[in-house]
């Protein structure tokens, strides 16, 4: 559909889910065919989504709606819109599959909504613009990466213990949090830094970050591979890539405060 936002995989790998911002759906793709399998009609702006730990549902952040839609992957169709706030970005389920964090950018906040009753329980303030966040596979803390804006960029990531759903610290990463993911391990999160055009390596355990690594303009979205990586030839490739005057690239949409 028009300016596709976010893809996400099924837990079995089966199927393939891409947010389509500007057509206010979901497209359900085989991964197997690559063939689309359905067209979902959701809520407005749908950007950030994932799904529930056993696939039941994809929950949707709808950005335009203040809310949080609810996707049945058995019948592909929306059976839930929970109003969750201003501007939500992204949404991260726990663990166990009973809650869903949503970040909140027009509020400065995360919302915490209880999946059995499909309401609001939690909300918690955090930094400046949070966009992406993630809940740690061992279950005891979200991690968000407060953005803020171009002119007045945010630095920090904040932390929130599962448990009491408070904000116990925030760790600088660099200029504009944007995309965070998690290891396996709950030890390490990555971060991209978006105005800092870098990847923040940061110890959870210690509280700091222990490596930057540089990156292209903008970075934006981040995601953790488990599997090793295939015997790559060693020699020298030249790659031609767009420079920072190259007026051939492409924009990011605004309205998905990139």
């Amino acid at each position: 559909g028009r300016e596709p936002a976010h893809v996400v995989v099924s837990p079995d790998g089966q199927r393939v889910y891409v947010t389509n911002f500007g057509d206010n759906t979901v497209s359900v793709i085989d991964a197997a065919t690559l063939a689309n399998v359905a067209t979902v009609k959701v809520g407005k702006g749908p950007h950030g989504a994932r799904p529930s730990p056993d696939g039941q549902w994809v929950y949707v952040a709808q950005t335009g709606a203040g809310s949080m839609g609810i996707i049945d992957t058995t019948t592909n169709r929306l059976v839930a819109s929970v109003p969750v706030g201003t501007k939500p970005v992204q949404v991260a389920p726990s663990v166990d599959g009973k809650f869903v964090y949503v970040s909140l950018a027009g509020d400065n906040a995360v919302a915490k909504v209880d999946v059995g009753s499909r309401s609001v329980v939690g909300r918690v303030a955090v930094g400046t613009g949070p966009i992406q966040l993630y809940a740690s596979p061992d279950g005891t803390r979200v991690v968000v990466a407060n953005q803020g804006t171009e002119e007045q960029p945010g630095r920090t990531v904040s932390l929130i213990d599962t448990a009491s759903f408070t904000v116990t610290g925030s760790i600088e990463t660099g200029s504009g949090p944007h995309g965070v993911v998690i290891d396996p391990t709950s030890r390490f999160a990555y971060v991209t830094n978006l105005y800092g055009d870098q990847l923040a390596v940061v110890d959870l355990t210690a509280g700091r970050v222990v490596a930057d690594v540089g990156t292209g303009r903008l970075p934006n979205g981040v995601s953790f591979g488990s599997r090793e990586p295939a015997q790559v030839p060693s020699k020298t490739i030249a790659l031609q890539l767009p420079g920072a005057g190259d007026a051939s690239e492409p924009s990011p949409p605004a309205e998905h405060g990139h």
